[in-house]
């Protein structure tokens, strides 16, 4: 866990050693991304259930997502991955799946949310059924038709926020 922590640290088996290691670790840490910056009370686009933030950062840094890199969430209701993501690299070029209609929730309200922070626009807020195989092949022509670096989500979609009706997409009643 600790190894590439600090370049121009001697690494010994003792005590002392990871000691100091632990500390660099604990800076590294502590002067990350402001997750607060996310938090729900400051988001436009609002949900019953969002993602917490420091979760999302979580999940996008066990995909180690880099610059550049091309990341799907194919869970994205309010996009807090996607945000994390921005957040993280603001090169990363995201793009959000959705099933939840217009209707239930914003996409512009979601752009907001990313505009208002001055980070880069998902390439796409797509509505419909990550499942269907067409809705994954607009996705992937979004970036070029090449393939995402990391898919990152908090799955599942509609167990934790009851929706019905037929403009859910869910085919609730």
């Amino acid at each position: 866990l600790l190894e590439g922590i600090c370049d121009n640290c001697v690494t010994d088996s003792g005590p002392k050693g990871i000691t100091e290691l632990l500390k660099i670790l604990a800076r590294k840490i502590s002067s990350g991304a402001k997750v607060s910056v996310m938090a729900p009370k400051t988001r436009i686009c609002i949900t019953n259930t969002p993602l917490e933030p420091i979760a999302a950062f979580i999940l996008c840094n066990l995909a180690s997502i880099r610059e550049n890199d091309k990341v799907l969430d194919p869970f994205a209701g309010s996009a807090s991955v996607l945000l994390a993501a921005s957040m993280i690299s603001n090169s990363v070029r995201t793009v959000g799946i959705e099933i939840a209609s217009d209707k239930f929730l914003s996409r512009e309200k979601v752009r907001q949310d990313f505009s208002t922070r001055g980070l880069s626009q998902p390439l796409g807020l797509l509505i419909g059924n990550s499942m269907d195989s067409k809705i994954r092949e607009e996705a992937r022509k979004l970036i070029g038709g090449s393939e995402f670096d990391a898919i990152v989500c908090d799955p599942p979609y509609g167990i934790r926020e009851a929706m019905s009706g037929s403009d859910s997409g869910y085919g609730g009643s």
